[in-house]
């Protein structure tokens, strides 16, 4: 049968933008040192220092990341011997500022005697449209196709191979090729007709399945995998992701014991073996069992694993906000304590760093992650009356963040003023304020502490109305630049009252799609802020929040969403897309995920995240709800 790929050209050039990138010698090979030549010109690194990110590439393989100095441009590598092809990106010494070459980064093949290297341009067609998550740019099947169809010209019999064949179901699906695809659903029936067939080799039919999408073929080859090997991978997993919803601890212990024969020579065994062990001990911790919590965290073998779980429990401990009850705060101290100095050592030992990470790039997480505990930290050393302890950690996790989290820039503000006076914390609650990025809270603060040191309140008022003024003129030409126009999705789903909601039913109104899950903090830390949004659109024919749920898991899902919303008194329109259709057509790729339609039914703003201020988030919507009425001649609410 003649090659099933989908484009004819080759792309062997590296397309650059404003910048220049050469290496030498021309033809480098596996464990040969070569040379980077580089200029940013008047590219994003432009007049700044320059280093070079090298990914060394394996088919079926996660990349992995070297790093390499550069003088005056120039810099050298030595290729690793098992290297089938390079990726390269550029970056300024922190990695904060990257030149990925307008997401096509720097790919560099692999030769051999003067013949490029058997499965070199499969590894970069790999990295184009299966890892390209880990290189950190966009997911490109094109150039990824391009690369593929030159290893299949030079090397035919590669198609056989799993890795390989694997891409070009990929490609086929996504340029919905029909030849490709028919060929994938023929090998993955060689494999479904085996009756000696090992659950590696249905495994990989399975993948297959995924690829093209076939959820009815996915099911019925999982179903197999099931039955035939009821201790086998696929059942191991199954019971691994189970047991997060479950409640009952005897349950978790029996599925633990049972699991711990079966998961010996498992080269995930170790990952199986600590998530099983974070759910107990966090059940333990949760229901205050300490000894036992101790007894199976101190089993868990994966540093920051650890310390995430520390963490979690040690923030549910602090009652997760300035206002919240909290329970053994002394107990979550001691966790939180103990989550810091967990990230401290991994800066410098790496035990769990991906291979694909740089070095700079570990640092950079780990600061991240350590900034995100100490905002833990800081609130209990508030609630345990340690006001410059709680001052120390938040003043590290506001300026980690830059002062970008709302939540964390509140807690900041009423820690400043606890430990250094109310003048002291006034000009950086005015810089939020003159920012759009100051929370209620924030700006009642302002005002009272305006009002006791200058005792001016009507000056105080319309001081904070200027400030806010200017914030939201600001707000709305940042807003008015990310609209946009694309072709609205269908949707048909059913609410929590039994109605039907569709696409079609919304016409003529303005409609906020807000995807969201009972599981996803996020989502739940900006459904105050929402709740307010809808409130002040209650009495507006003309504008409908649907809260659509999502990408959840267990049993009865439906009523574990309805307990939620109950118990949180949310007065919300919430759709349930149980079969995760609708997620899907819309392209999200994370929760919260906002999009705003028009009365055509056309996306006209997305927005992905919560940053934890609730008065943005309502300015927000506003500002998008109020341009498209002024679109259709209606007058924008006040």
């Amino acid at each position: 049968m003649k090659h099933i790929l989908l484009v004819s050209f080759v792309v062997l050039t590296i397309s650059l933008s404003a910048q220049s990138f050469s290496f030498d010698p021309k033809e480098p090979s596996a464990g040969e040192q070569i040379t980077l030549h580089y200029d940013a010109l008047d590219g994003p690194l432009q007049n700044e220092t320059a280093h070079a990110i090298i990914y060394s590439l394996r088919i079926g393989e996660e990349p992995e990341a070297y790093e390499a100095n550069l003088i005056e441009g120039k810099g050298s590598f030595t290729v690793p011997k098992n290297s089938q092809a390079l990726f390269i990106k550029f970056s300024n010494p922190d990695e904060s500022i990257i030149d990925k070459n307008n997401e096509k980064g720097y790919p560099v093949l692999l030769y051999n005697n003067g013949k490029t290297k058997e499965r070199s341009n499969a590894a970069i067609a790999s990295t184009y449209i299966k890892y390209n998550r880990y290189v950190y740019i966009d997911n490109d099947i094109t150039t990824g196709a391009s690369y593929l169809t030159k290893e299949l010209n030079d090397y035919p019999n590669q198609k056989s191979d799993n890795e390989i064949y694997a891409l070009i179901a990929s490609v086929g699906k996504a340029q919905d090729n029909h030849d490709v695809i028919d060929e994938v659903r023929d090998r993955i029936g060689g494999v479904q007709s085996k009756t000696d067939a090992t659950e590696k080799e249905l495994e990989y039919a399975a993948s297959l399945a995924r690829v093209i999408k076939d959820k009815t073929l996915l099911d019925e080859i999982e179903e197999t995998i099931t039955n035939k090997f009821p201790n086998g991978n696929l059942a191991t997993r199954t019971t691994v992701n189970e047991s997060r919803n479950i409640d009952d601890i005897d349950l978790l212990l029996s599925n633990y014991e049972n699991l711990k024969n079966q998961l010996s020579g498992d080269k995930d065994a170790q990952s199986y073996r600590n998530s099983m062990l974070r759910t107990i001990a966090n059940h333990y911790g949760a229901d205050d069992d300490i000894d036992n919590f101790w007894k199976y965290a101190n089993m868990i073998d994966n540093q920051t694993m650890l310390a995430s779980l520390y963490n979690s429990l040690a923030w549910e401990f602090s009652g997760e906000s300035l206002d919240g009850e909290g329970s053994h705060i002394d107990f979550g101290e001691e966790l939180s304590r103990k989550s810091l100095k967990i990230i401290e050592s991994e800066k410098v030992d790496k035990t769990q760093k991906p291979t694909y990470f740089t070095d700079t790039r570990w640092q950079n997480n780990m600061d991240y992650s350590y900034a995100m505990y100490a905002d833990t930290y800081a609130l209990l050393a508030h609630k345990l009356g340690d006001k410059e302890g709680a001052l120390k950690y938040q003043s590290i996790a506001v300026k980690e963040n830059e002062y970008q989290d709302g939540d964390m820039n509140t807690r900041y503000a009423v820690f400043k003023e606890a430990q250094d006076g109310g003048l002291s914390v006034m000009p950086f609650l005015e810089k939020m304020i003159k920012e759009g990025q100051a929370s209620i809270r924030m700006k009642t603060q302002y005002l009272r502490l305006f009002k006791e040191n200058l005792t001016v309140d009507q000056a105080a008022e319309k001081y904070v109305a200027l400030l806010e003024a200017e914030a939201k003129e600001k707000h709305r030409e940042e807003i008015k630049e990310k609209i946009i126009e694309e072709e609205g999705k269908t949707y048909s789903l059913v609410n929590l009252d039994g109605e039907i909601v569709s696409s079609q039913s919304m016409q003529g109104k303005i409609v906020v799609l807000d995807f969201w899950a009972t599981w996803c903090g996020p989502c739940k830390a900006s459904f105050p802020g929402m709740q307010k949004a809808v409130d002040k659109y209650a009495d507006d024919p003309n504008v409908e929040f649907l809260f659509v749920d999502t990408w959840e898991s267990g049993e009865d899902v439906e009523g574990k969403v309805r307990k939620f919303i109950n118990d949180n008194a949310y007065r919300f329109n919430v759709l349930m897309d149980s079969k995760n259709e609708v997620v899907a057509n819309y392209g999200v790729s994370g929760i919260p995920t906002k999009f705003i339609l028009d009365k055509e039914g056309n996306i006209r703003y997305k927005s992905v995240g919560f940053g934890g201020n609730d008065a943005e988030l309502i300015d927000e919507l506003s500002i998008v709800i109020d341009i498209l009425k002024s679109e259709s001649g209606e007058v924008a609410q006040p």
